[in-house]
């Protein structure tokens, strides 16, 4: 290759760089949205939500979470394996979240510029009614910050998630599920 060929092909690569940049600009604004959820505190034995985190585990110089007495025993048996299972947990729900504002991208961009606006009508009617946000298997209140980070829609409907964990809960059965779900929202609607 000359020397003016390897200029040619260097300067291609740099305009088509500066294009590919542009692009997003050129095309409209980005509609990827960042989630900024922090993964929720879980048992590192069992992956159940830890509610007093006023005693952590420290192994190799991280902490760690247990659910109940029961389990601190069961993680000092093996640490590595227990945290490095609560490591993984905690990717897998950074991944999750990752996949849903992905997924949600994909779906207003494919839509078009008019659902790329947030609309109310996704809220699930617990929400609406009461102003605040319930997991869908648990039946606890979600956070607001965390509200509507993790979803799932079925049957016309818009379900919410404390954690991944329940998120795949309810997509393992989702008929059965919404429909506890659904009667929890009614009775918390009529005791109201």
């Amino acid at each position: 290759m000359t020397s003016i060929q390897l200029r040619l092909t260097l300067t291609a690569g740099v305009a088509l760089s500066a294009a590919l940049a542009a692009a997003p600009t050129l095309a409209g604004p980005k509609v990827l949205k960042k989630t900024t959820a922090a993964a929720p505190v879980v048992c590192a034995v069992t992956g159940e939500e830890v509610k007093d985190t006023s005693r952590p585990i420290s192994y190799n110089n991280k902490n760690y979470y247990v659910c109940c007495a029961g389990c601190k025993p069961e993680f000092d048996k093996n640490p590595a394996k227990y945290s490095r299972m609560s490591d993984l947990r905690t990717e897998i729900y950074a991944a999750e979240q990752k996949l849903a504002a992905l997924k949600a991208d994909f779906a207003a961009v494919e839509k078009g510029p008019a659902a790329a606006a947030p609309a109310a009508a996704t809220k699930p009617a617990s929400a609406a009614a009461t102003g605040e946000t319930y997991c869908a298997i648990q039946g606890s209140v979600i956070p607001a910050a965390k509200a509507g980070t993790l979803t799932t829609a079925y049957n016309g409907k818009t379900y919410e998630f404390c954690c991944g964990g329940c998120k795949t809960k309810f997509d393992a059965d989702p008929a059965r599920n919404a429909a506890a779900a659904d009667e929890r929202a009614a009775k918390r609607t009529a005791s109201k």
